[in-house]
C-alpha cells in the first residue's frame, strides 16, 4: 500500500470522530484506529494502492478485520474483489468506519481499531516484460553479466556490414537494465531463413 488518508463528518456545536492514533500501513494492510463520539460519526479512509511490479495484478481478496466492538459499521467501495491494478499504476479503496445508529445505550468502548488487508496475485494472463534481444558485431564482444551492448540492434540485417554467410556476429538477450543474461555466436546461411546461433 502507498498512502492512507481520511476525512471525518462534521457535526456542529460539539465533537465528532477522530483518529485515536495515526494510521499504518505495509506493503498488504492498512490499520487505523478511529474515537467516535456519537452515533452517526463516521470516518472515511482513502488507501492508495500501488502496482510497481511488472506483472498486472487481481485483488482476490479484500479483508476487514474490526475486533469485536459490535457499535462499529464498516463499508468499502473503489475497488472490488477480481479487480485488476495494471502494472506501474495506483488504484484506491475507501473504507468508511461508522458509530451504528441502531446502538440504544452508550458502549462502554467507541474506539475501534481495524485492519485491512488486500491479497493480491499475478493477474491470470499477466505477462511478464520479455527480455530484449538485441545483435552487434563480433568485434563487441561483451560477457554474460556485463551491461550496454554497442550498436546493438533488433534485426541483425540492421548490421551494417551484414553478408549472408560472411563473418559471424553476436546475439545478445539483455534484460530491462541492459544486463546480458545470454549470449550466442550467430551466422545466417542464404539456404536457411533464421540464423544459426550456438
Amino acid at each position: 500500500m502507498e498512502s492512507i488518508n481520511n476525512r471525518y463528518n462534521k457535526r456542529k456545536y460539539r465533537r465528532w470522530a477522530s483518529n485515536a492514533s495515526e494510521p499504518t500501513h505495509t506493503e498488504t494492510t492498512a490499520t487505523f484506529s478511529t474515537n467516535l463520539i456519537s452515533p452517526g460519526d463516521s470516518i472515511t479512509y482513502t488507501i492508495t494502492v500501488a502496482n510497481q511490479g511488472s506483472i498486472d495484478a487481481v485483488l482476490k481478496n479484500i479483508e476487514v478485520n474490526t475486533g469485536s466492538n459490535e457499535a462499529i459499521e464498516f463499508e468499502t467501495s473503489g475497488i472490488e474483489e477480481g479487480d485488476i491494478l495494471l502494472k506501474e499504476t495506483t488504484d484506491e479503496l475507501y473504507v468508511k468506519v461508522t458509530y451504528s445508529n441502531s446502538v440504544t445505550s452508550q458502549p462502554i468502548n467507541t474506539t475501534s481499531t481495524i485492519t485491512v488487508t488486500l491479497d493480491y496475485e499475478q493477474s491470470v494472463g499477466g505477462v511478464v516484460e520479455a527480455n530484449k534481444i538485441v545483435y552487434a558485431y563480433h568485434t563487441d564482444l561483451r560477457t554474460i553479466g556485463e551491461s550496454t551492448v554497442t550498436d546493438g540492434v533488433s534485426d541483425y540485417t540492421s548490421l551494417s556490414s551484414y553478408q549472408e554467410g560472411k563473418p559471424f556476429f553476436l546475439k545478445y538477450e539483455l534484460d530491462s537494465a541492459n544486463v546480458i543474461q545470454k549470449a550466442w555466436d550467430c551466422q545466417k546461411f542464404p539456404s536457411i531463413t533464421e540464423p544459426i546461433c550456438v
